[in-house]
C-alpha cells in the first residue's frame, strides 16, 4: 500500500509538471504564469498528501545524498535575510504575481527540488519525467504550429488572434523549452535502437522543431542546441576511442543546423513571417545597463553588496539609477521589472550571496555527477539517465545565466535539478537497500519526531497553496475588471474590484481599485446638475478611492505609479473646484516624481496639472524638466505650444509646433496645430501647406478642412476653397456656419 501511495504520488507531481507547460485557460483574463504555478502547487499538494500516507517524508534523511539536497533551503534562507533590510518588504516577500525574485517563490523552487528529490529517485522515475517533460513540450509545439498556419480559423477564440500566444509563456520561452526537446530527440535518435518507424516519427518531429525555433528565432535557443550537440557527438567520441566507430552523424546533423539559423537564421524568420504573420516583441536591459544598476545599488555598504536592495527590487532601482540614454530610446517609458537576465537580476537585488544560493542546485548536481562516475556500479541505463537529467539542468541554468525565463520555467530547472541529484546519488544501490538505510537506528522518539515533522511540512504546503489559491483569484479578478474598464462597462469594473480587494489586497488590486473610481469620478464629474442621492454616491466614491489609493502607497512606498494613480484622483477634484485637492495633486505628484527622478512622464504630468490651474511659473519649470529629460517629448512639446500661445508668444508657439511635427510627422492633429498658428498670425501661405498635410493624413479632419479653405480664400485660390466648403457642408450638413 505504501508503494501504491508512493506511485500515486509521483504520478500526480508529474501531473504538475506536464501543467507546467501546457496549462492555458483560453480566456484574456486568464493570468497565465500564476495560473500555471497555481495548477501545480495543488498537484504539489495532493502529491504531498499522498506521501505522508505513503510514510515516504519521514524517510527523507535516509535516502542517499539526502543531507545534500538539504543544501537546496539556503536559497530561500538567503533571500529571507536579504527581505530582513529590504527597501519595501510586500515587494520582496510575493511580488505583484509570485514574481520568480520574490522569498515565496524561492521557497516553492525548494519544496518542488525536494519532492522531486524524493519521488523521482531511480532511473525509472527519471527517464518517466523525461517522458513526461519531451511529451508536454511535444504537444505545446504541434499546438502552435497549428495556431501558426491556421490562426484562428483554427481556434477561434480571442485569446488566440495573435499567433505569438502560446500554451508555454513568453515567445522566447516557447523557443527555450522546443530547444530541449530538439536536443533530447537529438539524443534519442543518435543512441537509441527503436524501430525505423518510431525513428521516422521521432526525425518528423524534431524536423518541426527546427522550423518552429526558425520562426522563434532566438539566438540563446541555437547557441544552447549547437553545446548540445557537441557534447552527445563528443561523449559519442570518447566512448569510442578505443574502437572504430562511425562518426555521430545525427549530433553533427543538428549542430550544422544550429550554425546555419545562427548565421542566416533572421532571413528564414523574416521569410516565414511574411507568409504567417506572428508578431513579438520582447525588451531588456543590456547587460551593461542592469550591471550599471547593481554596482549603483551596492555603492551604499557592504552589506548591500553580499544582500543587494531586497529581492525583486530591480525595477525600483532601475527607476532611480536609470542611464540617462535610456530617456532617448523608443523604450524610455518601459518600466523594466528585471535585467539582462535571472541570474544578473538577483545579483542587483539580493548580492553576491543571491548568486552564490542560485548556484547551489546546479553545485549539487555537479557533486553527484562525480559520485556518479567514480562509482562502477551503476547501470548503463542509470548512467545515462542520470547524464540526461543533469543535461537538463545545466540546459535551465545557463538560461537563467543569459536570459530571464518565466517562472514556470525556473521552476521545470529546479525539478530538474532535484531529479538528477536524486537519480545520481541513488545509481548503483537497490532500492530496497537505499529504503533501509538508517532503519534499524530508528527509535520510538525518533519515529514521532518525523510523523510530527511530517505534519508540519504538511501544513506549510497546505498554507502556501491557500496563499497561491488567494493570488490567483485576486490577480484573475483584477485582470476581468481591467478588460471591463478599458470597455467602459465602470460599474462591473468597480464590482470587481470590491470582491478582489475583499480577497487580498495587493498593490495591483488597490492600484486597479483606484483606477476604476477615477474612471467613475471621471463620468459623474460630467453631471453638472446632480441630484442629491447623486452627490451622496459621488462623495462616497471619492473616499473609497482616495482610501485605496493610499493603502496602495502605504503597501508599495517605492514605486511611483501608486502616487501617480492617486495624484490623478486629486487632480479631478481639482478641476471641479474642490478645496485643498490641487495641493495634494501636486504633492502626491511630486512625490511620484522622486521615486522616478528620471521619468518625464512624471514632470509632465505636474506641468499639466500647475497649468490647468494657472500656475504659469510652475507648470514651466516642471515642463522644462520633462523636455531637458527627453527632448522629443511629443506631448510636452505641445503643452509647451499651448503656454506659449497662452503667453501670447506666437513665434515661440511655431518653434515649439514644428519641434513636435519633426518627433511625430504622421499626427495630423500636430500638423493642424501648426496650421491654426500660422493662420492666427495671419501668414495663410505657410497655413495652407501645413493644413494641406494635415487633411492628407486625415481625409476627413473637418477644423483642418475649414481653416485651409478660409486660407485658399484669402490666398485667392477660390476654387479650391469652394472645394473644401463642399466637402464639409456634405460631412456637416447642419453646420450654418458653412452653408
Amino acid at each position: 500500500m505504501q508503494l501504491r501511495f508512493l506511485s500515486w504520488s509521483r504520478g500526480v507531481f508529474l501531473a504538475g509538471v506536464a501543467l507546467l507547460i501546457l496549462f492555458i485557460l483560453p480566456v484574456a483574463w486568464f493570468p497565465l504564469q500564476l495560473g500555471k504555478l497555481t495548477a501545480f502547487f495543488f498537484c504539489l499538494i495532493i502529491a504531498a498528501i499522498l506521501l505522508v500516507c505513503a510514510g515516504a517524508i519521514r524517510k527523507f534523511f535516509t535516502r542517499p545524498g539526502a543531507l545534500l539536497a538539504c543544501a537546496m533551503w539556503l536559497l530561500p534562507l538567503v533571500y529571507l535575510l536579504s527581505w530582513r533590510f529590504s527597501v519595501d518588504r510586500f515587494i520582496s516577500w510575493s511580488g505583484y504575481a509570485i514574481d520568480s525574485d520574490t522569498v515565496l517563490f524561492t521557497l516553492l523552487c525548494a519544496l518542488a527540488f525536494s519532492l522531486s528529490f524524493v519521488l523521482i529517485r531511480s532511473a525509472y522515475g527519471g527517464r518517466l519525467f523525461l517522458r513526461v517533460l519531451a511529451t508536454a513540450v511535444a504537444l505545446a509545439a504541434l499546438f502552435q504550429i497549428v495556431v501558426i498556419v491556421f490562426g484562428q480559423r483554427a481556434l477561434p477564440l480571442a485569446i488566440f488572434s495573435d499567433r505569438s500566444i502560446n500554451m508555454v509563456g513568453k515567445w522566447n520561452d516557447l523557443g527555450l523549452v522546443v530547444g530541449l526537446l530538439l536536443i533530447l530527440l537529438l539524443g534519442w535518435l543518435h543512441y537509441s535502437e527503436t524501430s525505423i518507424p518510431r525513428r521516422v516519427g521521432g526525425a518528423l518531429l524534431a524536423l518541426l522543431c527546427v522550423c518552429l525555433l526558425g520562426v522563434i528565432q532566438f539566438s540563446l535557443v541555437w547557441w544552447l542546441v549547437l553545446v548540445g550537440c557537441a557534447l552527445l557527438a563528443g561523449r559519442s567520441i570518447l566512448a569510442g576511442r578505443h574502437r572504430a566507430v562511425a562518426l555521430p552523424w545525427v549530433p553533427i546533423v543538428g549542430g550544422v543546423i544550429a550554425i546555419g539559423f545562427l548565421i542566416g537564421g533572421a532571413a528564414f524568420s523574416s521569410y516565414a513571417t511574411n507568409i504567417f504573420p506572428v508578431s513579438s516583441l520582447e525588451v531588456r536591459p543590456s547587460f551593461a545597463s542592469t550591471l550599471s544598476i547593481a554596482q549603483m545599488g551596492h555603492a551604499a555598504s557592504t552589506k548591500s553588496l553580499l544582500l543587494g536592495t531586497g529581492p525583486n527590487t530591480f525595477a525600483e532601482e532601475w527607476l532611480l539609477q536609470k542611464p540617462p540614454s535610456v530617456s532617448q530610446s523608443l523604450f524610455w517609458d518601459v518600466n523594466f521589472t528585471v535585467g539582462f537576465s535571472t541570474l544578473l537580476t538577483v545579483f542587483e537585488s539580493v548580492g553576491v550571496l543571491g548568486v552564490l544560493a542560485w548556484l547551489v542546485p546546479l553545485l549539487l548536481v555537479l557533486s553527484a555527477l562525480v559520485r556518479l562516475l567514480r562509482t562502477d556500479s551503476a547501470s548503463p541505463v542509470e548512467r545515462t539517465t542520470a547524464l540526461t537529467l543533469a543535461f537538463v539542468t545545466g540546459y535551465w541554468w545557463s538560461t537563467f545565466i543569459f536570459y530571464v525565463p518565466s517562472e514556470s520555467l525556473v521552476l521545470l530547472g529546479f525539478i530538474s535539478a532535484g531529479a538528477s541529484v536524486a537519480v545520481s546519488m541513488g545509481a548503483g544501490r537497490p532500492l530496497e537497500q537505499q529504503a533501509a538505510l538508517g532503519a534499524s537506528t530508528r527509535t520510538r522518539l525518533a519515529r514521532l519526531a518525523s510523523v510530527i515533522g511530517a505534519l508540519l511540512c504538511l501544513g506549510f504546503i497546505l498554507w502556501f497553496g491557500f496563499v497561491i489559491g488567494q493570488r490567483f483569484i485576486a490577480e484573475a479578478l483584477v485582470n476581468q475588471g481591467t478588460i471591463l474598464l478599458s470597455q467602459q462597462q465602470l460599474d462591473t469594473a468597480l464590482a470587481l474590484a470590491t470582491r478582489s480587494e475583499n480577497v487580498e489586497t495587493t498593490p495591483d488590486v488597490l492600484n486597479f481599485a483606484t483606477q476604476a473610481g477615477y474612471a467613475k469620478l471621471q463620468a459623474l464629474s460630467t453631471n453638472t446638475t446632480p441630484t442629491p442621492a447623486q452627490q451622496q454616491t459621488f462623495l462616497s466614491l471619492v473616499k473609497s478611492t482616495i482610501a485605496s489609493g493610499q493603502e496602495n502607497i502605504k503597501d508599495d512606498p517605492q514605486d511611483y505609479r501608486s502616487y501617480i494613480s492617486l495624484g490623478q484622483v486629486y487632480e479631478l477634484l481639482a478641476s471641479i473646484g474642490v478645496s485643498g485637492a490641487y495641493q495634494n495633486a501636486l504633492e502626491t505628484y511630486q512625490q511620484a516624481a522622486a521615486k522616478d527622478p528620471a521619468g518625464p512622464d512624471v514632470a509632465l504630468s505636474i506641468a499639466q496639472l500647475a497649468a490647468s490651474q494657472n500656475d504659469t511659473e510652475l507648470a514651466q519649470q516642471y515642463l522644462s524638466r520633462a523636455l531637458e529629460l527627453k527632448p522629443d517629448y511629443t506631448n510636452a512639446i505641445v503643452l509647451q505650444v499651448q503656454l506659449d500661445v497662452a503667453k501670447n508668444d506666437i513665434p515661440s508657439a511655431i518653434a515649439a509646433a514644428q519641434s513636435a511635427i519633426e518627433t511625430s510627422p504622421s499626427s495630423a492633429s500636430l500638423w493642424f496645430e501648426l496650421g491654426l498658428l500660422y493662420y492666427s498670425k495671419g501668414d495663410t501661405a505657410d497655413a495652407m501647406l501645413v493644413l494641406e498635410q494635415a487633411v492628407k493624413l486625415q481625409s476627413n479632419y473637418a477644423n483642418a478642412q475649414y481653416f485651409l479653405g478660409l486660407s485658399y480664400a484669402v490666398q485667392g485660390r477660390l476654387p479650391d476653397a469652394t472645394a473644401q466648403f463642399e466637402d464639409l457642408a456634405k460631412t456637416n450638413p447642419n453646420n450654418a456656419e458653412i452653408s
